[in-house]
């Protein structure tokens, strides 16, 4: 099964107060923790979207947002017009906990919807899907008429929402919890 890992490094992290996905948790850049989980995969392509050239350091293709200033819509119309894969995981840099298990049961879903996402606890996690290559189109249409809310976008396409509590009973919250400030970075660090 050939699939591409898109990881959106982009964003303001204005809440972070710096470019978030490099910041350290546990001694390592959070994107890195994401990278990571995603090597312990089947998945072979690894792109990084970001306008940040410090992300090279990681040995991963950086694609900067082909139209800037879009938030995550953008960034995924960016990875879906560079992959070369049907079907792509999207993954955002700021969930470091996000594991194989997780990423598996994605990647092996089977519905025929262009956008399969996951839920956790009523709270569907729109950054952490696969997304088909098809859609890219219609993103762009979304895109240039400023329609930027990804949950909208996800919800137009009909998306298949995988419940994890259901798929992993045993999962704590942290592995699809995003962190946006130092606070919730203290707090996770172990």
């Amino acid at each position: 099964m050939k699939l591409t890992a898109i990881i959106l490094a982009g964003g303001k992290s204005s809440r972070m107060g710096t470019d978030k996905g490099l910041v350290l948790l546990n001694g390592k850049p959070m994107i890195k923790h994401v990278i990571e989980a995603v090597e312990k995969t089947e998945i072979e392509n690894v792109m990084l979207i970001s306008n940040n050239l410090a992300y090279k350091q990681f040995g991963l293709p950086v694609y900067a947002d082909m139209i800037k200033n879009k938030g995550p819509l953008g960034g995924i119309y960016t990875g879906l017009s560079n992959t070369s894969t049907l079907r792509n995981l999207i993954l955002s840099c700021d969930i470091p906990f996000v594991n194989e298990d997780i990423i598996n049961i994605l990647i092996h879903d089977e519905s025929k919807s262009p956008i399969s996402v996951v839920k956790y606890k009523e709270i569907t996690h729109h950054l952490i899907g696969v997304f088909h290559a098809s859609i890219v189109d219609d993103l762009y249409t979304e895109i240039v008429n400023d329609n930027l809310k990804v949950g909208q976008f996800i919800q137009s396409k009909n998306a298949t929402v995988i419940d994890l509590e259901t798929q992993l009973p045993d999962m704590k919250s942290q592995g699809v919890a995003n962190i946006n400030t130092r606070d919730e970075l203290k707090k996770l660090e172990r």
